[in-house]
């Protein structure tokens, strides 16, 4: 608190409402930078301090360890990171043009997907329309190169951002805007920011509100942007076509018909469209209606999703309850972080009914942690390492300890890296 949590609500405004400043107003920028100068490092370094959804205290803290211990060999995790980011140096770049299928637009630019759990009719002989088999992906959506490249595209994205991050070795962070550019910016191969046409259902529809959870990844693309825009390889004029970008998709989800569907359905689709709207209208600058998104989205996920003894009543109700559960509390954890961001603490916020995202917590950590069997419907094999990011926010946010634990068992040897395994509970303790 104190100084430097007024400098940085400062600079937020100065630089997220993006105010273009008169002679008088840089004065008074220059003044507050010089005042507050020895809190910039501390709550910046590399334009950390501006960091919406992962959590910067911590990755400071890991980075400062790792500089700390420099001549000691590099940590599992990390060299497990470099690793990852060593083999993204040769993918790509990915684009929406590279595919076969023509979207109804006849605009390759436009994003095209098809509904996970939609078969061929076996009543029909031409097999329209399609019907749903909830929790069973049709394999014929592998066809559709879109979904796949955008989450060969995400994943990149984010382990080359960390790799630069914690290395500073400029090849992560030039690859990884050579493939933000190539998706969002470069006008040959850049997606047009709708998706109209996404998880559309053969004989039904061409797109529907359900395709929007496609792009659920974004919601921590503001942050890898801010984070590359430290790089030598950065131009300045990306970063102000990415906020137009933003503002272009945030449009379009608040106004066209499948946004505001999506918005009210009601399960972890509703949450994930807000989780990952908000931080793009922060991030451009449209911070009074990103917080009226807050509010609008606390009834429908914080009220309605959590019960009493923190179940998820939309989720314990499909055919895949645990992947189900664990995804929605992924996204209603980045809500909240979303919302403490514009001022709004909602890491305590109880519902009429009691529940609140400690109580989601600590209803799905036992089945993590193997004490206890998962009684719900879960037609496929139960995957205890989906919990693993959620328990790791939940420690940090409540400092408790035992979600640490429980995470840090989570690691079955896939090879995945998330930041939070560099943290030892020691660095996340909050001041």
């Amino acid at each position: 608190m104190g100084k430097k949590f007024v400098f940085s609500f400062i600079i937020n405004i100065l630089l997220r409402w993006k105010i273009r400043l008169n002679t008088i107003s840089k004065r008074v920028f220059v003044v507050l930078s010089v005042f507050f100068a020895p809190f910039l490092a501390i709550s910046q370094d590399k334009e950390l301090g501006h960091l919406i959804i992962l959590e910067a205290d911590v990755l400071i803290g890991i980075k400062q360890k790792l500089i700390s211990n420099k001549d000691k060999a590099f940590p599992v995790g990390l060299r497990q990171l470099m690793d990852r980011a060593d083999k993204k140096l040769t993918e790509g770049p990915f684009s929406v043009v590279k595919k076969s299928q023509i979207p109804p637009s006849g605009d390759k630019h436009d994003y095209i997907s098809m509904g996970t759990y939609w078969w061929p009719n076996p009543d029909t002989e031409d097999g329209l329309p399609y019907i749903r088999k909830d929790g069973q992906a049709n394999p014929e959506i592998n066809e559709y190169q879109d979904p796949w490249a955008l989450e060969a595209l995400m994943d990149a994205l984010e382990v080359l951002t960390m790799a630069y991050y914690f290395t500073e070795q400029e090849k992560y962070g030039a690859q990884a805007i050579t493939l933000m550019h190539t998706w969002f910016l470069d006008p040959k191969t850049r997606m047009n920011p709708n998706l109209n046409y996404g998880q559309g259902i053969p004989g039904i529809t061409e797109g529907r509100r359900s395709g929007i959870i496609d792009t659920r990844n974004f919601v921590i693309l503001p942050d890898l942007i801010s984070m590359l825009s430290t790089s030598s390889h950065w131009q300045p004029s990306y970063g102000e076509y990415m906020e137009e970008w933003f503002r272009s998709y945030g449009n379009w989800l608040i106004n066209s018909k499948h946004g505001k569907e999506e918005a009210v359905h009601g399960n972890n689709h509703s949450t994930w469209y807000f989780a990952q709207l908000i931080p793009m209208m922060i991030y451009s600058g449209q911070v009074e209606q990103a917080d009226s998104l807050v509010q609008m989205g606390i009834p429908i996920i914080m009220d309605r999703m959590i019960a009493k003894d923190g179940g998820q009543p939309e989720e314990l109700g499909r055919t895949r309850t645990w992947d189900y559960s664990t995804m929605n509390l992924e996204a209603m954890l980045y809500f909240a972080k979303a919302s403490e961001y514009l001022g709004r603490d909602l890491w305590e916020y109880k519902n009429e009914h009691g529940g609140g995202l400690k109580e989601a917590l600590e209803f799905l950590a036992p089945y993590g942690k193997g004490d206890k069997n998962w009684e719900y419907k879960q037609i496929l094999d139960m995957d205890p390492e989906k919990l693993k990011l959620s328990l790791n926010i939940g420690a940090y946010k409540y400092q408790k300890e035992e979600f640490k634990k429980i995470a840090d068992q989570l690691n079955l040897g896939k090879g995945e890296f998330i930041y939070w395994d560099l943290a030892e509970y020691g660095l996340m303790r909050k001041e």
